[in-house]
């Protein structure tokens, strides 16, 4: 087994199906099966109401990596900049390397110090190491170190401090008994500035941006898997993802594990059967864009899909209007596409069913010679649950609403 932090890079193995690889490097004629078993990463809270979360508010509801870098290292910022920091990241520094106040952010946060304290964990540190601190040399600064969360967390709020924590530790039931915020990451403008909050939408559509897979690969042979596959498929049982858990790593999800257990070729699989049936021609490739709601039910077919056909796929979002005008061929939002994701219906200024089959429809916009075949995938809705007996249920039932339990 190898503890891996990624795939391979083309040099070392090469893939048609993706999980699957040819070592190119080995003396010998070797395959390698990747597996996921999780995910690692960082988040970060402070305490409720206090200082972090007035100064978060002000820059836009969460804190660039490039300022989280700031806030934590033990670099000046003439040494952060010179690996890869933006100065603009931090507008109104006062240039003192002693001081890291909540006002060199954003002028009108406080004027008190940025102060951090941990419970430390190895594998949270060498996560910062490999993607915030990334320097070498660089480190956490001058921080409050303790053995218990309940004495980091009297520190936190009596001193207004803020901590780093595991994925898993900032949704679970026992973070939010502590009185903690969690503290959002906003992403570069360039990509949109979104807001993405340490939240379980977020970890499992990759969408975080502290967060990587755990990875392993092992021989693909009779004699390494009659070896490996008993202990691999007890740490994707049930058992093995309440340990990680427990340890503050994000476990895969049901059709995660089910296609991780495909690749180890246990009893808990898929069959790869009717996936190959569907491989289409050797070398495909689809472009996708559109809707941000329908790309993980993309992305899921994808990774299942690809356990038995070699199909490339690349798939980006923009939006439901993306996807309609770049499969029209509208070169106003992008490169042609080959599907496009939408969570609507084609507007009447972008397409026209036809009489005879009004799955297809004519394109208005862009190459108005292309026509394109509406395919209902799922359907998207929202589940509203009230405590029975609460408040929320008392009111509802007096309006009216037909509430079913």
């Amino acid at each position: 087994l190898a503890s891996l932090g990624g795939s391979f890079f083309r040099p070392q193995a090469t893939t048609d199906l993706g999980w699957n690889f040819r070592c190119k490097r080995s003396k010998l004629e070797r395959n390698t099966i990747l597996l996921d078993l999780g995910f690692e990463g960082v988040t970060f809270a402070g305490a409720h109401e206090m200082a972090q979360e007035y100064c978060r508010d002000l820059v836009g509801e969460g804190f660039t990596i490039d300022q989280y870098r700031w806030i934590l290292s033990s670099f000046n910022e003439d040494d952060l900049a010179s690996n890869g920091w933006d100065r603009n990241s931090v507008p109104y520094s006062d240039g003192d390397p002693n001081t890291h106040l909540w006002s060199e952010i954003h002028e009108n946060c406080t004027n008190d110090e940025i102060k951090i304290a941990a419970v430390e964990n190895n594998a949270t540190l060498a996560f910062m190491y490999h993607k915030i601190l990334t320097a070498p040399g660089e480190t956490v600064r001058d921080h409050v170190v303790f053995e218990d969360d309940e004495s980091l967390d009297a520190y936190i709020h009596e001193n207004d401090a803020i901590t780093y924590l595991h994925l898993y530790d900032a949704v679970s039931k026992s973070f939010v008994e502590r009185g903690l915020d969690a503290m959002a990451v906003k992403m570069d403008e360039k990509l949109g500035g979104e807001v993405v909050y340490p939240a379980a939408e977020f970890f499992e559509t990759g969408k975080y941006p502290l967060e990587k897979e755990v990875t392993i690969g092992f021989v693909d042979s009779e004699e390494s898997l009659a070896r490996v596959r008993p202990f691999l498929s007890f740490c994707l049982s049930d058992h093995g993802g309440a340990i990680l858990k427990e340890m503050g790593y994000w476990p895969l999800r049901e059709w995660e594990d089910r296609s991780m257990h495909t690749r180890l070729g246990d009893e808990r699989g898929l069959d790869l059967e009717p996936i190959q049936e569907s491989c289409g021609p050797e070398g495909g490739h689809l472009t996708v864009s559109g809707s941000e709601d329908v790309a993980p039910v993309m992305s899921i077919w994808t990774k299942i899909h690809n356990l038995g056909c070699p199909l490339k796929v690349d798939q980006s979002t923009g939006g439901s209007t993306a996807g309609a005008h770049r499969v029209c061929g509208d070169f106003q939002y992008g490169t042609r596409v080959d599907v496009g994701m939408m969570a609507r219906k084609f507007s009447a200024d972008e397409a026209v069913a036809r009489v005879d089959r009004l799955y297809v429809h004519d394109c208005l916009i862009g190459d108005k010679t292309r026509s394109v075949i509406e395919v209902d995938v799922s359907l998207l809705g929202l589940v509203v649950l009230f405590p029975i007996g609460g408040v929320g249920y008392q009111c509802v039932s007096q309006m009216g609403v037909s509430i079913s339990w």
